[in-house]
């Protein structure tokens, strides 16, 4: 690892933050950040890094309001979809908002589009399927954790729960990826909130909607606050980090830095 761009970061950046969501835009060669917290307050400020000009841009448009681990997905070249979170008032949130990255607008989805509609959440995980957003797990309220899996339509802006079979436990703070080979949405580790961490390895058949657990010689430890994809390279899966322990404090030696691969384009 070498420290990126540390000249930039003292110049006006964002803030020290955690619980923020990026993703990378490939037509403007740009990372755009969207909220997070410290440990007095909530972020509603969009960031953009211009690799280019080795620039942080704030933007003066209006954002959605202030939040933290929510998800941010981008589904096009252009467009990105925000889910959830939890507010400044510690409330869950349930709203979509959908990001256009060639003018940073933002469009807030409204529920009268959609039958169905996703629960309050945060800490979920997302990932982009052809277009559209599945969304599986998270923290639903200050006592339960979801394993229920949703689908967010783009092109209609309607939300779908998908009735899958032999669901993983519930968890939040885990990390997921999508397979377009094998059409599988995986998921690894996380917390269910009482303090059971997971290093299980679950997979969602997208034409069955069957999870399955895959069946492992040896299993990173268990842990959570992953908040983040799993990557795939050439058919392996990487995870990087998390943490040991449910709750983290600000000293806190359970926070990991390791890496783990697993060969799923041969399973």
């Amino acid at each position: 690892w070498t420290r990126f761009s540390a000249e930039v970061e003292q110049e006006g950046g964002p803030t020290p933050r955690y619980g923020q969501r990026m993703l990378f835009d490939d037509q403007a060669s740009a990372l755009h950040i969207y909220g997070g917290r410290n440990y007095t307050a909530h972020f509603d400020s969009m960031w953009t890094y211009m690799f280019e000009t080795e620039t942080w841009l704030q933007s003066a448009d209006p954002t959605p309001p202030a939040r933290a681990f929510h998800s941010f997905t981008a589904v096009s070249p252009t467009a990105a979809i925000m889910i959830g979170g939890q507010n400044s008032a510690g409330s869950l949130c349930n709203d979509t908002w959908m990001f256009d990255m060639t003018n940073s607008g933002w469009k807030k989805v409204p529920e009268a589009n959609s039958f169905e509609w996703i629960s309050s959440r945060a800490q979920h995980c997302a990932v982009e399927v052809g277009g559209d957003v599945v969304v599986f797990g998270g923290q639903i309220d200050n006592t339960r954790v979801a394993n229920d899996t949703w689908v967010f339509h783009t092109e209609h802006n309607r939300w779908w729960q998908l009735k899958t079979r032999n669901n993983p436990p519930s968890r939040r703070g885990h990390a997921c990826t999508y397979d377009s080979v094998q059409e599988r949405v995986w998921v690894f580790g996380g917390d269910d909130n009482a303090s059971k961490l997971h290093s299980d390895l679950w997979y969602l058949d997208l034409k069955s909607l069957q999870w399955s657990q895959m069946e492992t010689s040896v299993d990173p430890s268990p842990r959570g606050n992953l908040s983040s994809e799993m990557i795939i390279i050439d058919g392996d899966a990487y995870v990087f980090a998390g943490s040991s322990t449910v709750q983290l404090s600000l000293r806190d030696d359970s926070v990991l830095n390791d890496v783990w691969r697993i060969p799923i384009g041969q399973m």
